[in-house]
């Protein structure tokens, strides 16, 4: 099962599978410590109701918080991404699971309320007595709930202890001008919120993300590329990449920014913007000063806010984008494949505006599409199945092509400029020797820390600008060898007027 869908019968056979995986290829099979502390996910049998929800959250929670403990921590004070390495490895093995158990739980949870109107609204009106908080407020929909299955979980990530969650819900039915992405990932998100009694997802290194990166294919009889990209930057002219940069440095200036508070530096004048220029200007690229100013407007518009405004704003801008991928989708299934150009650029603008307001997502679809659709899978990792859809529309045909499309150029740029970001981010916070703070990790710590992350960013941008210079010699190649196919055609012409002249002269004089 590579996705999983919206149905609590997939929820848990997925989350069995991914527990599964974990204990054979992590713990090698031997989890008997572990295993007499895993806990059924609700609900099994019967009807469901707010409080028989609220009575099974309480056995999984005091596991979780028996092991927390023992670091003078509670799932309140928890943060898995700062925290886990301080446990031992028994238990961080026991939090992993625990986690994969309530993640799916929570969408368990979700998945009942957006299916049941009397369960969805009596759960919102208690969760807006207890969080006293406006924007949990939200209103049923029963479009969605005749479109549940059609909406697919993809979730990314290293199966290791102390490794993220990355959850993508994309639509995969084709009813027309449906959106519905904001709702379904503002619901699973109030899960989190409200049974677990956390902030936010992020505080157990899990985020939500509305995947608009591909469609489904209208060949559904097609199994082996259900989906395809149709972000294609294969033909971008510079004043399309000259248009996407205020987006690719607001990924920077996140990340920037984001060190700085880690560091507990919390400026946000001038100074920064020229500070970091000035070390992107250290991978010998120029800086374009007016995107760079727009960069930090659009990222002081995400950190200026809470995190419940921030995922509300966030949620506002999914929905402009979705509209926009609705209409493609559309087009694509009435293969007016010419129409949907004008659309891409626009629709990947919107997409990376929404995708600055998720604290630790690629922001531009080159760099997605990049990391996960041409990098794919490491093989020397243990990571989560997904698919690598090889199909999409491109620019210069206007059908599906296959084999895969092209990035191009300027897409693998604005790829190079997001990992630059991160490679700038843990330089600042793992990497550099004048940290002193007494909060921040042990100097091993950290060391091992900065190797890790540098290593992996570094890699990807090598390969960035690896793809860019194969791209630039391909252009050469091609180029010359047109060139030189015309010089011989042109010569073969001249040698047949040649000897055409010759035979014309020839029987003239005879």
């Amino acid at each position: 099962m590579v996705y999983p869908i919206l149905t609590v019968d997939s929820l848990k056979n997925r989350c069995a599978d991914d527990i599964d995986t974990f204990i054979k290829n992590v713990l090698g099979g031997q989890a008997n410590s572990i295993q007499s502390e895993l806990y059924e996910l609700y609900p099994n049998e019967g009807e469901v109701t707010y409080d028989t929800m609220m009575q099974f959250m309480v056995r999984p929670l005091e596991l979780f918080n028996s092991v927390l403990k023992k670091k003078s921590k509670t799932m309140e004070t928890f943060d898995y991404a700062h925290d886990i390495s301080h446990f031992d490895v028994q238990d961080r093995n026991k939090l992993w699971i625990m986690r994969t158990l309530l993640c799916y739980q929570m969408m368990i949870f979700g998945t009942l309320l957006m299916k049941n109107q009397a369960l969805h609204d009596e759960v919102y009106v208690q969760m807006k007595l207890i969080t006293q908080m406006e924007s949990i407020t939200r209103p049923f929909r029963a479009d969605v709930t005749a479109e549940l299955e059609s909406f697919k979980l993809g979730i990314f990530g290293s199966i290791t202890p102390t490794s993220d969650i990355d959850i993508g819900i994309q639509y995969s039915g084709f009813t027309s001008k449906f959106t519905a992405l904001d709702y379904v990932v503002a619901t699973m998100e109030d899960m989190f919120i409200y049974f677990l009694g956390i902030k936010s997802t992020l505080q157990l290194d899990i985020e939500y993300y509305a995947d608009m990166m591909t469609l489904p294919n209208p060949d559904t009889s097609n199994e082996k590329n259900p989906d395809f990209f149709y972000l294609d930057t294969f033909s971008f002219t510079e004043d399309d990449f000259t248009k996407m940069l205020p987006y690719a440095y607001a990924s920077i200036y996140r990340n920037y920014v984001t060190a700085k508070k880690d560091l507990g530096v919390t400026t946000q004048d001038n100074s920064n913007i020229n500070d970091l220029s000035n070390k992107i200007r250290e991978y010998k690229l120029t800086v374009d000063d007016s995107a760079m100013k727009q960069a930090k407007q659009m990222v002081i518009a995400y950190t200026s806010l809470s995190y419940d405004e921030a995922r509300k704003k966030y949620y506002e801008f999914v929905q402009i984008a979705e509209m926009k991928v609705a209409n493609i989708r559309d087009l694509i299934r009435q293969k007016s494949y010419d129409l949907i150009n004008p659309f891409i650029l626009q629709t990947m603008m919107d997409i990376a505006q929404s995708l600055i307001f998720r604290a630790e997502s690629y922001v531009c679809a080159p760099t997605v599409m990049h990391v996960v659709r041409v990098l794919q899978a490491d093989p020397s990792r243990l990571k989560y199945p997904v698919l690598y859809p090889d199909k999409c529309i491109t620019k210069l045909k206007s059908q599906l092509s296959n084999p895969q499309c092209e990035i191009g150029k300027y897409g693998y740029e604005l790829s190079k400029l997001e990992q630059i970001g991160y490679i700038i981010r843990f330089k600042m916070t793992y990497c550099d020797p004048l940290i002193s703070n007494a909060e921040h990790n042990s100097n091993q710590e950290r060391k091992e820390k900065c190797i890790k992350k540098q290593g992996k960013y570094t890699k990807r941008l090598t390969n960035a600008d690896e793809r860019i210079k194969g791209i630039h010699l391909a252009k050469n190649v091609s180029g010359g060898y047109r060139k030189k196919k015309h010089t011989r055609i042109t010569r073969k012409k001249r040698r047949q007027q040649v000897r055409r002249k010759h035979t014309r002269r020839t029987n003239h004089r005879r």
